[in-house]
């Protein structure tokens, strides 16, 4: 019994772990001198986000959403200041016929049919989402973890 329980202890450690680490990695975003939000669609954004496999922030929002409408100044602000490009999606364009682009870009922890509320940021790295904020925290993140030039 010993045996198996220091197995089982030490299995993790040898395993290793292959999450992405994403506390030390900083976002390097496609630089926009437009200073708004980049209107997008889903297929682009899975050809951008897991084809082409370029650090990318995409934005999905609604305009009658009350959330929505603090966040999206936030982010233009944000494309503004720093040049950066960020990918908006509007919910309105979402349908049945290409939310299949959404459901394959956004598999693993981080799933639209985890959370399929607005507003919701998904930030792509590896081919592969690796944060996925809301209202609280997309700014924060963004002011954290991308290159800003500076």
């Amino acid at each position: 019994m010993k045996k198996v329980l220091s197995v089982l202890f030490i299995l993790p450690f040898l395993l290793g772990c292959n999450k992405k680490e994403t506390n030390t990695y900083k976002f390097t975003l496609e630089i926009d001198e437009s200073g708004e939000l980049t209107l997008s669609d889903p297929s682009e954004m899975y050809q951008k986000a897991k084809t082409d496999k370029i650090d990318c922030v995409f934005y999905i929002g609604d305009d009658s959403c009350s959330a929505c409408q603090k966040l999206k100044p936030q982010l233009t602000d944000f494309v503004k200041a720093y040049k950066l490009k960020i990918y908006y999606i509007p919910l309105t364009s979402i349908t049945k016929e290409n939310v299949s682009y959404l459901y394959d870009a956004t598999m693993g922890p981080y799933q639209w049919a985890d959370n399929s509320s607005v507003p919701t940021t998904y930030f792509f790295a590896y081919g592969d989402v690796i944060f996925r904020g809301g209202y609280d925290n997309t700014v924060k993140y963004l002011l954290k973890n991308v290159n800003l030039g500076e």
